[in-house]
């Protein structure tokens, strides 16, 4: 069995990093017994995660914004320099634009609302952990938002040559674009074209290339930017 296989079946350990010990205590009785996510680590701030780290391996951070010591902005930075293979949820009850965009930018690969369901959360967990963004509804459609051309750069498009940077993908590659603009995820995309997941993820590594984008997001920007 391959690790990626081995990643794919084990439980998933996540570290919940907020300080309202009541809603610690409330997502912990939520996921408690699920078969596939476990809350391993807790802790109330960016300091006291750092510090457990040391000693306990997890796969996902779950990390609230607005927090004593060291806030969610700051122990993201420190997870990506000293973790860099923690992939991290935010997990907040803010929706600020500005601020899921520096989110991204900082390496988050999910954001969801406290206000989630138990069914939701997992979904959420489970996808990043398959290294795949996942956002709430509401803030898909933020990030979407990020996306779309300002009035300057639509303005800038009409004299964009129509082949730029896309002018090389092929029908496969544009299939799997539109798909992952739909938000379908690695597997589906596989079932729905009836291709294997290893193929999926070899489209999308050259389709990443062709467009110069650094990864998923980058190429959902850029195909929504240029209506791909």
């Amino acid at each position: 069995m391959s690790t990626f296989e081995i990643k794919k079946t084990a439980t998933i350990k996540v570290a919940l990093v907020d300080d309202h010990q009541l809603l610690v205590d409330g997502i912990q009785l939520l996921l408690k017994n699920h078969p596939s996510v476990k809350i391993t680590t807790t802790a109330s701030n960016g300091n006291e995660l750092i510090e457990a780290l040391k000693h306990q391996e997890v796969d996902i951070v779950m990390l609230d914004i607005n927090m004593p010591e060291m806030d969610g902005v700051e122990t993201i930075k420190v997870l990506k320099k000293e973790f860099p293979k923690i992939n991290t949820l935010i997990l907040s009850t803010l929706d600020d634009t500005k601020l899921i965009r520096n989110m991204l930018k900082l390496g988050a690969m999910g954001y969801v609302l406290k206000n989630t369901t138990r069914e939701e959360l997992v979904k959420a967990i489970e996808t990043i952990n398959d290294n795949e963004y996942y956002f709430t509804p509401s803030i898909q459609r933020k990030v979407l938002a990020l996306a779309l051309p300002t009035e300057k750069e639509k303005k800038k498009k009409k004299s964009y040559n129509l082949g730029g940077h896309h002018a090389s993908l092929t029908k496969r590659e544009l299939e799997i674009i539109k798909l992952i603009t739909e938000e379908y995820t690695g597997p589906e995309i596989a079932d729905h074209l009836f291709i294997t997941i290893n193929t999926v993820e070899t489209h999308r590594k050259n389709i990443i290339q062709k467009l110069g984008v650094k990864n998923t997001i980058g190429l959902v920007k850029y195909a929504l930017k240029h209506r791909i």
